[in-house]
């Protein structure tokens, strides 16, 4: 896995450069939005576990653990992807962020890098032909590419956050394996591999300065949501079957 920073595709976002191009909204398979894990940041972590089961994992490029959603049971499948409908109550923020990330702006020999706004020119999501316009004629940003510059902003904030968080509770010894196994209608058994979840019971036997410690930081609610989201994996499971039957017929 690759720094998605260093893609040739990724530039910083240039008035000049990228004055016509659009990025498409929505949801669909040709817009990238058939993933199997999500990252989750602390802020949406409230929003996203009612809505999905929620795990941690190693990130490959920073090799930091963060937590992630659970979408499905393959990396290209995502079970709350309907056609273009999104079949759940909460979008990850890393979905509706894309194309838009942050990139070391060019020309800096000195100092640390200073991250600009990016644009993976070779997202599904641009094109010149459909979508949200960035610029004005006059090279001005235009409202969609203000409130996207935001969201990449908190996003990538939530990032540092939550990879914090989630070092934490592994320091703690707080993260077991966890194994996410299911017999579908077909006979068939799929497991997610791979991935870490809070262990209650050490949880719950932390001492009460290491208990503080998480309350006084946010991540004691955090890792109290993380292990209750788990109850969807029975609608994930009831996702998968409904979409094989659908295949069947």
């Amino acid at each position: 896995m690759k720094d998605p920073t260093l893609l040739a595709n990724v530039v910083v976002l240039d008035k000049d450069r990228h004055r016509h191009l659009r990025v498409a909204t929505g949801h669909s398979r040709a817009l990238g939005s058939d993933v199997g894990l999500c990252p989750i940041t602390p802020r949406e972590f409230a929003l996203a576990a009612a809505a999905f089961p929620l795990a941690f994992r190693l990130n490959g490029v920073s090799g930091e653990h963060e937590p992630v959603a659970l979408l499905g049971f393959q990396a290209d499948e995502n079970l709350y992807l309907e056609g273009e409908a999104w079949r759940a109550s909460h979008v990850p923020m890393d979905l509706r962020r894309q194309p838009f990330l942050l990139a070391p702006a060019p020309g800096e020999a000195n100092g640390p890098p200073r991250l600009s706004l990016a644009l993976d020119e070779a997202h599904p999501r641009v094109s010149e032909e459909a979508g949200e316009r960035l610029f004005f004629a006059q090279g001005l940003r235009t409202d969609f590419l203000e409130a996207a510059r935001s969201l990449v902003l908190d996003y990538f904030e939530g990032v540092g956050q939550a990879r914090a968080f989630a070092g934490e509770l592994f320091r703690l010894g707080l993260l077991e394996p966890l194994r996410i196994e299911a017999e579908l209608a077909d006979g068939r058994t799929v497991a997610l591999t791979g991935l870490l979840g809070v262990d209650r019971a050490r949880l719950y036997a932390l001492p009460e300065a290491e208990v503080m410690g998480l309350w006084g930081k946010g991540f004691l609610e955090l890792a109290v949501l993380q292990a209750a989201s788990l109850s969807h994996v029975r609608r994930l499971i009831d996702l998968k079957n409904a979409r094989l039957a659908g295949a069947a017929a």
